[in-house]
């Protein structure tokens, strides 16, 4: 098998991989991440995984409703792969492996 196949095979898993990520609910990752937040209507906020402080411990928020998260006051967010990365403290390929 070429080089050229397998670098396609490998891209092909990898999109598998992250879609089938990406369609886990963010409310049920942030459960296994055991993040601390508390449910505000159609968000979760909290303390924000990057660890920087925060003074209202709310700064953090995860839009269960659309499935992404982002952090008001340092700007990080993304999707569920970012997040356990964020959470985690881990590469791209290790927050596949973990998920």
């Amino acid at each position: 098998m070429s080089n050229s196949i397998k670098a396609q095979l490998s891209n092909k898993i990898i999109d598998d991989l992250k879609r089938k990520i990406n369609a886990i609910q963010a409310e049920e990752l942030a459960g296994k991440l055991q993040l601390k937040l508390t449910k505000t209507g159609h968000s979760l906020q909290g303390p924000c995984p990057t660890g920087h402080p925060s003074t209202s411990n709310r700064c953090f928020s995860i839009n269960t409703k659309k499935n992404y998260w982002h952090c008001f006051s340092c700007g990080a967010g993304g999707d569920n792969i970012e997040l356990i990365k964020t959470a985690n403290n881990i590469s791209f390929i290790e927050a596949l492996e973990w998920a």
